[in-house]
């Protein structure tokens, strides 16, 4: 299968590698809302594995609505943010969604979680509504668009349990329990409800 072409003439990027305490505009311990946008136009979707213009990334599919949530337009960004940790404590939070990955990703900030910082913190196309994908939305971007991930691991944002959470190979669709002291790569995706 031939990669497709993705136009980045438009395409505004900012990736900033930074300390877990460092990440600008968040402060440790503060309450960070995530909303997902609303699709003005849903005949403008592009194919899947197309970059969207100006929504931030490449159209990695549309999620059922799942667990009570909407439908919506699922957008992967176009790299990697660099590897995190999940956190650096070992306790239970309510991370545990399997398809909602920004209620997972605003409960990681609220234990100040580096991969969760790292995915809100990446802004592309003037949208800051970026996080860390669940287990499923990663599975989707397995599924749809395995060509724009690197033959690595991926944090997803689902947690298994106090010191554990959802992994996910991109390079052959393994799905695996990591430590979350170890350091994977970290894609954010965002959203754009249907």
């Amino acid at each position: 299968m031939k990669a497709p072409l993705i136009n980045t003439k438009n395409l505004n990027i900012t990736l900033n590698f930074f300390a877990p305490d460092d990440i600008p505009g968040l402060v440790a311990g503060e309450s960070v809302e995530l909303k997902p946008a609303t699709c003005a136009h849903p005949t403008d979707v592009p194919a899947i594995g197309e970059y969207w213009e100006g929504q931030g990334g490449i159209y990695a599919g549309r999620v059922p609505p799942k667990d009570g949530q909407s439908s919506y337009y699922l957008i992967v960004a176009g790299d990697d943010v660099g590897r995190c940790a999940w956190s650096s404590h070992s306790h239970e939070i309510s991370a545990r969604r399997k398809w909602d990955g920004m209620a997972n990703t605003a409960a990681m900030l609220e234990s100040e979680s580096p991969a969760a910082r790292a995915a809100v913190a990446f802004v592309a196309d003037g949208h800051e509504d970026f996080y860390l994908p669940a287990r499923a939305e990663l599975a989707i971007c397995e599924l749809n668009v395995p060509e724009v991930f690197a033959n690595d691991r991926y944090w997803s944002s689902t947690q298994v349990a106090a010191g554990i959470s959802f992994c996910v190979g991109l390079h052959d669709g393994s799905s695996f329990y990591g430590k979350k002291h170890e350091t994977f790569l970290v894609r954010p995706v965002r959203r754009v409800l249907i």
